[in-house]
């Protein structure tokens, strides 16, 4: 999700996949940066993806957390050998993701296909990320399209797993949900664009027991995700907080128009608790958000085809 404005082609030819895709894995064959550390322990192949649940995203503030010094993250589209360490720069809190369902109309009539949400109780609470760019080459899958080739950009956030609670501080013993990844989300650019479907409604925490329209931010740009967001090891005071396994899925993330809000909140995490505010335009007026989707996110190999 980006901290910063929302980032607004003719479709690539795919390249061959650089060796073979396990299903909803993540392969890399790019060089380490140098000055990179060494990666750590990474857990064996797993057979398939845990689940992962659908998220809406709101710009937010939140003064209260506070970041501890030299925090390093590493995942599979930043550095290569298999979630190698970089250290960031690390800003304000800016965005905050409830788990949701979603419904897709069928234009045929038939009821609505409805996705149900995995894992109520995982938040995520973002904070503004500083660090290099890429130009990575990306193929992602999800239930608004299969093999969509992308580029990734820019680093924008680094999304930890986050306990939220409406009426105080959730004061958790455990200080993060469980089954739920950091994730680090990028700025990409489509190279195609996506079949819309029809109708998509979501339900979360703030519009329950009601689904909501979503209206996609596309008079302007492509119906195509803007962000991808890719699972993330995080290292603070030398422990390490590793991903649930090295085929979890990521995130397509697509710019949205507001929805409802609670007017505050409190969120947990690592990195302290505090309470969370919606962020307003300078008019008082709620801002676009993001609406996010389980993904296998694959690199293409860097020779044409």
């Amino acid at each position: 999700m980006r901290h910063r404005s929302v980032h607004a082609s003719r479709r690539l030819r795919l390249f061959a996949v650089a060796g073979a895709l396990v299903a909803g894995g993540l392969v890399i064959a790019a060089a380490v940066p140098s000055g990179a550390s060494s990666s750590p322990r990474v857990a064996p192949r797993q057979a398939a993806p845990p689940p992962l649940s659908h998220f809406l995203c709101y710009r937010v503030t939140a003064p209260a957390f506070k970041i501890p010094k030299g925090v390093q993250i590493g995942n599979a589209i930043q550095t290569a050998a298999p979630y190698a360490l970089f250290t960031p720069g690390l800003g304000p809190v800016s965005w905050h993701c409830n788990p949701a369902a979603k419904e897709v109309l069928n234009a045929t009539g038939a009821p609505p296909t409805v996705t149900k949400m995995v894992n109520p109780n995982g938040h995520l609470l973002c904070w503004g990320v500083d660090y290099q760019p890429v130009n990575k080459a990306v193929v992602v899958s999800n239930q608004f399209g299969t093999d969509q080739p992308m580029y990734v950009t820019t680093p924008l956030t680094l999304c930890v797993p986050s306990w939220k609670k409406r009426a105080g501080p959730p004061d958790k013993k455990v200080v993060e949900p469980p089954k739920l990844d950091h994730f680090t989300c990028y700025a990409a650019n489509p190279q195609s664009t996506w079949s819309e479907p029809f109708g998509v409604k979501a339900l979360d925490e703030f519009s329950a027991p009601n689904f909501e329209q979503l209206s996609f931010a596309t008079s302007s740009a492509p119906f195509a995700p803007n962000e991808l967001c890719f699972p993330t090891i995080k290292v603070v005071n030398g422990k390490t907080y590793p991903t649930q396994g090295p085929d979890d899925l990521g995130l397509a993330c697509w710019a949205i128009g507001p929805t409802t809000q609670w007017k505050s909140w409190f969120d947990q995490n690592q990195f302290g608790q505090g309470k969370v505010k919606p962020a307003l335009s300078t008019s008082g007026q709620p801002l676009p958000e993001e609406f996010c989707l389980p993904s296998t996110i694959a690199p293409l190999s860097p020779k044409a085809g």
